[in-house]
């Protein structure tokens, strides 16, 4: 029913060892909090569009892509308490619902997608109190998963959630929550996602191949 927005991401050698580490070796830590400092920021500002649109591929120069959600043009401003959080819902947001006027309601899984490998991940959540389990994969291994409580009301913000410590390409959510919102995406790009295996340099090649030729000549004399 829905198109899955998936960013393509190269696969590279180094990917597919860092999913097979990872797999058995993942120790992500969940947090509650913005990030200090992130690489990237995404408020649902950047690109506008229609009520009830379903989010795709929308916001692919961003850094990320979506499957299962949809755009929510007019939320309600909801208040933050003093210095807890940085930014807010305001303006634009996501949703993993879509009203029922429009053929929709509730989708799960739904995912976020991002373009690059990240190693640290936060966003706002606002849901009825209810039990999220988040899937981390990296090229569609998973690689952690983690089942939250979200506490609050759809009329307010509940809390940041976010994870660090592990590094991975997509973010997979179960919500028990009728609706699940969130705005304000932050995210960094894993330093080893930007570190390609080394090559051999030239000098090394012409010097590989000499010693080759020199060996393949000795035989033949002594042949």
């Amino acid at each position: 029913m829905y198109n899955v927005g998936s960013t393509a991401k190269p696969v590279t050698l180094a990917s597919v060892l860092a999913s097979i580490f990872m797999a058995g070796n993942a120790n992500a830590a969940a947090i509650d909090t913005t990030l200090a400092a992130p690489d990237h920021t995404v408020t649902f500002n950047e690109v506008v569009l229609a009520q009830n649109t379903a989010v795709t591929n929308q916001f692919a120069a961003y850094g990320v892509t979506f499957s299962g959600v949809f755009y929510d043009g007019n939320p309600t401003p909801l208040p933050l308490p003093s210095g807890e959080y940085v930014g807010g819902f305001s303006g634009h947001a996501v949703s993993n619902f879509i009203s029922f006027g429009s053929g929709g309601g509730t989708v799960n899984p739904f995912s976020i997608f991002f373009s690059a490998d990240i190693d640290e991940f936060a966003f706002l959540v606002v849901a009825n109190t209810s039990l999220t389990t988040f899937r981390l994969l990296n090229d569609g291994v998973e690689v952690e998963s983690h089942s939250l409580i979200t506490t609050g009301s759809f009329n307010q913000i509940s809390h940041a959630i976010g994870f660090t410590g592990v590094t991975f390409d997509q973010i997979e959510m179960t919500s028990g929550s009728p609706t699940l919102r969130f705005d304000t995406l932050q995210f960094s790009t894993a330093t080893t996602d930007s570190d390609p295996i080394p090559e051999p340099s030239s000098g090394l090649l012409l010097a590989a191949g000499l010693i080759g030729w020199g060996g393949f000549r000795r035989r033949r004399r002594k042949a």
